[in-house]
């Protein structure tokens, strides 16, 4: 028969006690047969959202490297460690399955159809994979802009070596710009956490 062990810690002093909750039902905790950490939070442990604060026209195939900060409005709030970024290179601070997201914003006067695309980089950098696009605009001769998102699933297996980064896709239109501003978010990269990284 398997048995249950209750251990302490040396070095604590405080006291942890189990409560059942005020039920007349009775009820069974199953153990799952593998070691572990009990979770104390719930849902989302890890979020964090950035924004370009410039807008500019960038090439066709240029990974956005400059004027990024987080998101700064009184409403916002990063969850967990932040993911970090350095001239527009990003680092998971956590192994586990991540969801990232660009919303781009683009506009121009002429044809501005264009995209940015999500890169991910096994080997710290060194090379990267596109691994999901968006993709839009306006056609020649058509004023105004469009508002574009590409999303992935990335299962970072080492936070040491994983690395995002996004690229434009077919900008090169003088009148063309991917749009930025410092005191909302136009163009904007976000990165939840959502769960383990699976093998």
């Amino acid at each position: 028969m398997s048995k249950i062990a209750l251990t302490g810690n040396a070095s604590g002093s405080g006291t942890f006690t189990l409560a059942a909750p005020n039920s007349d039902t009775d009820r069974t905790l199953t153990l799952p047969d593998s070691a572990g950490t009990i979770a104390t939070t719930n849902g989302i442990t890890h979020m964090t959202q950035f924004r370009l604060t410039t807008s500019y026209d960038p090439g066709p195939d240029d990974d956005i490297t400059a004027n990024i900060e987080e998101v700064d409005d009184a409403t916002y709030s990063r969850i967990g460690s932040a993911v970090t970024e350095s001239s527009g290179v990003f680092t998971l601070p956590e192994t586990g399955v991540w969801q990232v997201i660009v919303m781009a914003t683009i506009g121009g006067v002429d044809d501005n159809n264009a995209g940015v695309d999500i890169a991910v980089s096994t080997d710290s950098g060194s090379t990267f994979d596109r691994v999901a696009r968006g993709y839009g605009g306006q056609n020649s001769g058509t004023a105004g802009g469009d508002s574009v998102s590409a999303n992935a699933y990335v299962n970072c297996t080492s936070a040491s070596t994983f690395r995002v980064k996004f690229v434009t896709f077919s900008f090169g239109n003088a009148n063309t710009e991917l749009r930025g501003e410092t005191g909302y978010s136009q163009t904007s990269f976000t990165f939840i956490r959502i769960g383990d990284a699976q093998s």
